[in-house]
Order: C-alpha cells, then structure tokens, then sequence
C-alpha cells in the first residue's frame, strides 16, 4: 500500500510539475497575447491618425487644384486681355500714322500754296509799283 501511495504521490508531484510549467506558459501566451493587444490598439490609433492626416492633404490636394484651376482662367483672360488692348493699340498706330502721313501732305500742300502766294504777291507788288 505505501509503494501505491508512494507511486500516486510521485505522479501527483510529476501532474504538479506539469501544471506549474503549463501555468508559466500559459502565464507567458496570456503576457505575449497582452502585448500583442496593446500593439494592435497602438497601431489603431496610428492608423486613425494617418487616416486622418491623409483626409487633410486630400483636402489640402482638391483646394490647391481649384486654386490652380482659378489662377489658369484668370491667366487666361488677363492674356485675352493683354491681345485685345495690343490688337486696339496697334489699330490706333495705323491710324495715326495714317493721320500723320495726311498732315505732313496738308502741310506740304499749304506750304506750296503759301509759296506759290507769295510768289504772286510779289509779282503783284512789281507790277502795282510799276503802274505807279
């Protein structure tokens, strides 16, 4: 009966033995799924955040294309523009130089009239002081 009991203790002591290194590594999966869990919830809140961060740079993206797309029309018609006053300055150049070209004519008419004048009154002015 002692050997019976003595075998049954040291198959309790071996099962004791079993659970406590069971009980450490169970401890440790409970330590290492812990961890695993504070990680999980860490990288969450990174993930929220870079969720986040990349929802402002989209905005940040779509704002600046619109800026863009704003700047491009005003551009745009600020050349239209720049065409159209060009296009209206040189008109008026042709004109004026076409207005200028008709006064030097007028003047160099006139001039040749006033000689061609001149020229008569002389010949008037000989002609009356010698009728006198």
């Amino acid at each position: 009966e002692i050997e019976r009991l003595s075998a049954e203790i040291d198959r309790q002591e071996e099962a004791l033995q079993e659970y406590e290194v069971k009980s450490a590594k169970a401890e440790q999966v409970k330590t290492a799924y812990d961890l695993l869990q504070t990680d999980s919830e860490k990288l969450s809140v990174s993930l929220r955040e870079a969720s986040s961060d990349a929802k402002v740079k989209d905005d940040e993206i779509e704002r600046l294309k619109k800026e863009l797309a704003m700047l491009s029309k005003n551009q745009k018609y600020f050349s239209e523009t720049a065409d159209k006053a060009r296009d209206a300055l040189q008109t008026e150049l042709v004109e004026l130089k076409t207005y200028k070209a008709r006064s030097d004519d007028e003047i160099e008419r006139l001039s040749a009239e006033i000689d061609r004048q001149e020229e008569a009154l002389q010949e008037y002015e000989v002609k009356s002081a010698k009728a006198e």
